[in-house]
């Protein structure tokens, strides 16, 4: 079994708001993580264009295999609309994992720690319409799929 990307778990561990909600937003965190950080030199996941954006199988892979085997929480709230958003969150095991990793001497250059930092408390509290235009503004090749009117 593959081990799943460093990334994810980086951008739950860094800063004191460490969740992230939903989906679509992991997806758009981690996918910025990779266009806006040059010296990121982590492991990258692929992006393909979908219906609110780009989108990588592979992520969404990853944090189930993440919350399955415990490095991870995630819950399920119902928003205004009825739709359910999952909130992702760090677990003990997950923090002892990433922070070890990131105490090695070589490996917390390749994480960006402090630029993920930035970009983590930039977009994550941004609403999701906005992140994704502003997503489709600077990369508009994936929003060619897009089910939002851009």
């Amino acid at each position: 079994m593959r081990s799943p990307k460093l990334l994810p778990l980086a951008l739950l561990a860094l800063n004191e708001e460490g969740q992230i909600e939903g989906i679509t937003r992991f997806q758009k965190l981690v996918f910025m993580a990779q266009m806006e950080i040059d010296d990121l030199q982590t492991r990258k996941y692929e992006f393909d264009s979908y219906k609110y954006g780009p989108f990588s199988k592979e992520l969404y892979d990853d944090l189930d295999r993440l919350a399955r085997n415990g490095y991870i929480n995630r819950s399920v709230e119902k928003t205004g609309n009825e739709n359910e958003k999952h909130i992702y969150s760090i677990t003990e095991k997950g923090s002892d994992y990433i922070f070890q990793i990131l105490e090695r001497d070589s490996t917390q250059d390749d994480l960006a720690v402090e630029d993920l930092r930035q970009l983590k408390e930039e977009y994550n509290d941004m609403p999701i319409l906005q992140l994704i235009r502003l997503i489709y503004n600077q990369h508009p090749e994936y929003a060619k799929d897009s089910k939002l009117d851009v």
